[in-house]
Formats: structure tokens, C-alpha cells, sequence
């Protein structure tokens, strides 16, 4: 864990042992395991914070650009959830129970490009598999402008991918995601010299995707989830070199769901698609039936005003099929560089309450965990500062928050505070745009999992 925590050290041994409620974590000696997600290690949380500690002293400098010193942070501190049991979180902590009796739960993970690609929700994923059980990676998009770490994905050039935020689809019909896949004529410019090109025409009543899985991650079976075709649309499955199957796809729900006949152990195959008209496809869901599934929902560039789009009988309905017990949102800081007032502060908190409290309402055998924003810089007199409204901006995203019965965590004092980003970019945590890197994923992932363990703990121990 973080630092060492003598309250749990019995619940939380090191080397990979389990304690009575089955959770383990790494031992120090183990920890520097920073960037990509390793099969045989993957789940277990520890003090990955130490190593950097321990590694190279966060040192006082004088920057050459600016008078100011570089921050001291102290990246051992623990406990940034609301409460120590926060009482918004125990359906989902009762759900936790029921996943050590063999049931599966998922955690769906709403955000911005911090977590797009699968970022920070792979690690997140990672270890409550491994607590918990599970497999697979969930939910995974027909298109998007990030590559993934456990997936590779290629397919006809005539996808077109709406969402709540860009290329709006006329019908509104929008997955829990907030997106949605449909493959449409395409024709594009095809340069043949530097001087000359020509029209390349891409048929819109055929698609195809390849989906190959990579770096051990697997799954038992795969769901294609999509609304109801207004046409008929065939669908042929293709695993390995003799494996082909065709199915017709039908459903008169807008949520359809096909389950592809794949065999055990596959890990790479096929879609083509054939249709006079696309119908909306919302994704696939590669996991298996019990554990814990975390699904990365990743809007590039989205403050998270557009998830009010989202159709209000897909989200009741999926939130009740798919078993979703925790709804986490990590949304803000693309409003941050855009505020100028206090009065923007309070309209953004309005904003994320109607957000929380809409999913709240559609979804009560859930719990909501809101993360705040992280530190970001401005340069004001010559100085790289926090931007000054986003202090407020914390704020009122927690407050909304609490309003709306959600926990809290808060990602800005989890850095370190004010011009914490800057120690984080020194230590090749993070980008100077506050894009954590791939080692301050998995160093937050790590925290936010470690506060809500220790909270499921004292749960636990309080019944």
C-alpha cells in the first residue's frame, strides 16, 4: 500500500500472499513495476509510491523560468475519500460481499482523454480482478482515437463513431457509454503523387472488425450489443482459419445483445458485417460470468454534460442487467483553462449534480464515486501556478457530489496540492497538460483502489 498500514497488516500481507478476506498486495521489494500492467503481478496493490520515494528524494530547486521552488510532495499521504466508511459507498462495498459468494459485479468508468485508451481503468482493473477475480477487459469500442494496451483493433475504414459530444446521432440513441458505431459509404481522397489524388469510395453496406487480444489478457465470452435493425443485417463470425460462423442478427429492443460462438481459449477473430442500412451498435463486452469487471467509458475532450443524453431506459436497464454496482466519473479538468469567475464554478456544480443526481435516481442499487480534478498550470507573472479557479472548481465538483449522495475522492491533494503537477513532471508522472503518464496511472489507480479497500475494511470490521 501506499505506506505501511499496521491496522491492516494482517488483512494485507506482502508477497503476494492473501489475507482472511482474499486480498493481497505487493511486498516493497516487488513494486517497481511501473507502466504497462504485468499478467503475473497485475492485480496486487502496494506501495508502488514508495519506490519513488525511496528511489530519489523530491528535491527544493529554484527553476530557472521562475522564483518559485519546486513543491515538496508527499506522495505516501493516504485517506482522500470523503469519509473513512463513506456511508454513499456501502451498496457497493454489500455488492463486494457478494462477489467472494461467486456472483459478478461491474464498475462502469466514465471520463475524459485522462482516461481514455483504457487508462488508469486498466490498473484499476487489474486489481480488483485479482482481489476478487475476473477476466477480460469488458467493454470495448467499435472505434476510438486511442490505442489499447490489452487489445489490438483494426477494421474497414468506414466506421464512424457518434457520441454525446461529437457527431451527434440524429436519434439520440446512444449506448451506457455514451457512444455509438455505425458503418456508413465513405469516400476519400487517396493521394497517388504529390500533385494528384483520386476518390476512393468506401461501400457502406459491408464492414469489418478484427479484434486480437494481447499482453495475457483473455476472456470466456464475447457480447455484441447493438439496437434493433431496421433491415436485416448478417453478421459472420470468423475465429482461426476454419472456425465461420453466420448469424442474423434481429431484436426489437433498442439494448440487443448477441453472444458470439467463439471457442474457449480464442483470443483473436472476426466481424463482417452486411446490410443495406447500419444499425446502431453500441460495442462488444469481452469478460466472463463472475468477478469483477470494470468498463472504460472515455469521452476525449468532454466536461460530462452530454452523459444527460444518454436514453434514460438504456442506462435503468443496463445499470440493472449488467449488475453495475459502482459508477465512477473523473471529469473537469477540460473546463478548468475556460473559467472566469466563481459563478462558473457554481454553474459547473449545478451541472455535475443534475449528472450525479440523474444516475443516482435511474440506478439506486448503486454507488457513485466522483474523482476531482487533478492539478493543472498556468503561468501567471512569469510563474508555472495552479490555475486559480481550480481550487473552486474541486470544490464545487464535491460538493455536487455529496448533494447527490456520491462518495468523493480528491485526485488534486492526492498529487500533492497546488503545483503538485510540477513535482508529478519532474518525476515523469505526468505531462505539464496534467495527462498523468503511464507510471502516475498506475500510481493513482493503485491510491484510489487503496482508499477504497481500506474503506471496505473498516466496513467489514464494523458490521
Amino acid at each position: 500500500m501506499w505506506v505501511a498500514m499496521t491496522g491492516l497488516a494482517y488483512l494485507f500481507p506482502g508477497g503476494g500472499e492473501k489475507g482472511p478476506l482474499g486480498l493481497s498486495f505487493f511486498n516493497v521489494n516487488e513494486l517497481w513495476t511501473l507502466g504497462i500492467p504485468k499478467p503475473e503481478n497485475a492485480g496486487r496493490t502496494d506501495s508502488l509510491i514508495q519506490d519513488y520515494t525511496n528511489q530519489s528524494k523530491l528535491r527544493q530547486e529554484v527553476r530557472q523560468d521562475s522564483l518559485l521552488a519546486l513543491p515538496e510532495i508527499d506522495l505516501t499521504k493516504k485517506g482522500f475519500l470523503n469519509a473513512d466508511i463513506p456511508t454513499e459507498l456501502l451498496a457497493f462495498f454489500q455488492a463486494l460481499d457478494s462477489v467472494q459468494e461467486g456472483k459478478m459485479l461491474r464498475i462502469a468508468h466514465y471520463g475524459d482523454s485522462q482516461i481514455e485508451g483504457d487508462r488508469v481503468t486498466a490498473h484499476l482493473r487489474n486489481l480488483f480482478q485479482s482481489n476478487f477475480g475476473g477476466r477480460g477487459t469488458g467493454f470495448i469500442p467499435f472505434a476510438d482515437p486511442a490505442s489499447v494496451w490489452a487489445y489490438a483493433r483494426r477494421g474497414s475504414e468506414n466506421w464512424k463513431r457518434h457520441s454525446v459530444f461529437q457527431n451527434k446521432l440524429a436519434s439520440g440513441l446512444y449506448g451506457i457509454s455514451g457512444a455509438a458505431f455505425r458503418f456508413v459509404r465513405v469516400e476519400m481522397k487517396d493521394s497517388v503523387a504529390p500533385d494528384s489524388f483520386r476518390i476512393k469510395v468506401i461501400d457502406g453496406s459491408r464492414a469489418n472488425l478484427n479484434f486480437q487480444m494481447v499482453h495475457g489478457s483473455s476472456f470466456e465470452k464475447v457480447r455484441l450489443a447493438y439496437a434493433a435493425p431496421a433491415v436485416p443485417v448478417k453478421m459472420t463470425v470468423i475465429s482461426g482459419d476454419t472456425s465461420k460462423n453466420s448469424i442474423n442478427l434481429s431484436g426489437t429492443e433498442r439494448w440487443n445483445e448477441q453472444t458470439l460462438p467463439l471457442p474457449a481459449g480464442n483470443k483473436e477473430f472476426k466481424l463482417e458485417f452486411e446490410s443495406d442500412n447500419s444499425p446502431v451498435f453500441y460495442g462488444i463486452y469481452a469478460d466472463n460470468e463472475k468477478g469483477v469487471q470494470v468498463d472504460n467509458y472515455a469521452i476525449r475532450g468532454h466536461t460530462g454534460d452530454g452523459l444527460l443524453q444518454i436514453p434514460q431506459d438504456i442506462l435503468s436497464g443496463q445499470a440493472v442487467n449488467q449488475n453495475i454496482k459502482l459508477f465512477i466519473f473523473q471529469f473537469g479538468n477540460n473546463a478548468i483553462p475556460f473559467l472566469d469567475s466563481i459563478g462558473e464554478c457554481k454553474y459547473f456544480e449545478q451541472v455535475y449534480y443534475r449528472i450525479f443526481s440523474r444516475f443516482r435516481q435511474l440506478a439506486p442499487q448503486a454507488s457513485v464515486l466522483v474523482i476531482g480534478v487533478g492539478d493543472m498550470l498556468t503561468r501567471v507573472q512569469g510563474q508555472e501556478v495552479t490555475w486559480p479557479l481550480l481550487k473552486e472548481f474541486r470544490d464545487a465538483q464535491k460538493r455536487a457530489a455529496l448533494r447527490a449522495g456520491c462518495a468523493f475522492w480528491d485526485l488534486f491533494e492526492a498529487m500533492g496540492g497546488e503545483r503538485s503537477l510540477l513535482a508529478w513532471h519532474e518525476k515523469k508522472l505526468a505531462a505539464k497538460d496534467g495527462h498523468l503518464s503511464p507510471g502516475g496511472q498506475e500510481l493513482i489507480a493503485a491510491k484510489i483502489h487503496e482508499d477504497l479497500m481500506a474503506a471496505y475494511i473498516r466496513y467489514k470490521n464494523s458490521k
